[in-house]
């Protein structure tokens, strides 16, 4: 049962738009400001390198370059405090490097739905033996803006400052008008993408054979290539398959993006034997 729900995965990563990336030095790798290690830590020189990390990283960020988190250090944290739909709110923390696996995919999926931020009211204190940086955050895939963004900048052994820790709130609902056009461009590049990929065997017991664009729907069509209609545990692989594709579906941001402006995701199963085993539709009204 659980090979057979690789295809929400494949969707959820084609759709993801969590902002990350790798370790390796990179052409704005250069951009990370270095400072005299022999130095004080907190001096006006030291002040305006640490500015010039947090700058650098937001330009490679809403550039999509995965050098973006070059400017982390390597135990940094990432903490995040989230509204949900129905108001309540919870607030964790990640560790900045769990992200890295998924880096190259991961800021594809920004780029496709222009995932940027831009901060105001920006101010520098100090915090122990780090700099504070504060400001207003406004994303633009949620149209919302967090007055409580703040990330602190440490020393590194090396001399270069970095960020140790950051902070963001996130809004479950996006307050941005809806708008049809935004759907339709984010499926057909998806669709763009999956393509030249099939048919693409996702596990020995699922292939997915098309994905078709319709206006404002994308239509998944896949087979169990193992798995007659007459399979006698039927009932409850689609119960648990419904379950997945409503928590993936309605809960990954960028799907709830597609969503929200007026898209729809249809997942379509069939058996090995040319039977529909699934056929299901999620729009904005199933995740309310």
């Amino acid at each position: 049962m659980r090979a057979r729900l690789s295809i929400l995965l494949l969707l959820s990563l084609a759709l993801g738009c969590t902002k990350t990336s790798n370790t390796s030095a990179s052409s704005s790798g250069d951009a990370v400001a270095a400072v005299d290690t022999a130095a004080s830590a907190l001096t006006p020189d030291s002040k305006a390198a640490a500015r010039a990390t947090w700058d650098a990283m937001n330009a490679a960020s809403n550039a999509f370059e995965p050098s973006a988190y070059d400017h982390y250090a390597p135990k940094a944290v990432l903490k995040v405090k989230r509204h949900a739909a129905n108001g309540n709110v919870t607030e964790r923390g990640f560790a900045v490097s769990m992200f890295l696996p998924l880096v190259d995919q991961l800021m594809e999926s920004a780029k496709l739905l222009n995932d940027q931020a831009t901060y105001e009211n920006v101010t520098m204190e100090p915090d122990g033996e780090r700099w504070k940086i504060s400001a207003s955050r406004y994303s633009t895939v949620k149209c919302a803006t967090d007055p409580d963004y703040y990330a602190l900048l440490g020393k590194a052994d090396d001399g270069r400052w970095l960020i140790d820790e950051e902070f963001a709130t996130v809004m479950a609902v996006s307050n941005c008008a809806p708008n049809p056009d935004e759907a339709r461009r984010v499926l057909g590049e998806l669709k763009a993408q999956l393509d030249p990929q099939l048919p693409l065997t996702l596990d020995d017991e699922t292939r997915l054979d098309t994905v078709v664009v319709d206006d404002l729907t994308l239509v998944t069509t896949a087979t169990l290539t193992n798995t007659s209609s007459t399979y006698g545990e039927m009932d409850e692989f689609l119960a648990e398959m419904r379950k997945v594709a409503m928590k993936q579906g309605c809960g990954l941001p960028s799907s709830k993006y597609v969503l929200h402006h007026g898209g729809t995701v249809r997942y379509v199963y069939m058996t090995n034997d040319d039977k529909v085993a699934l056929d299901m539709a999620l729009t904005s009204k199933e995740c309310q």
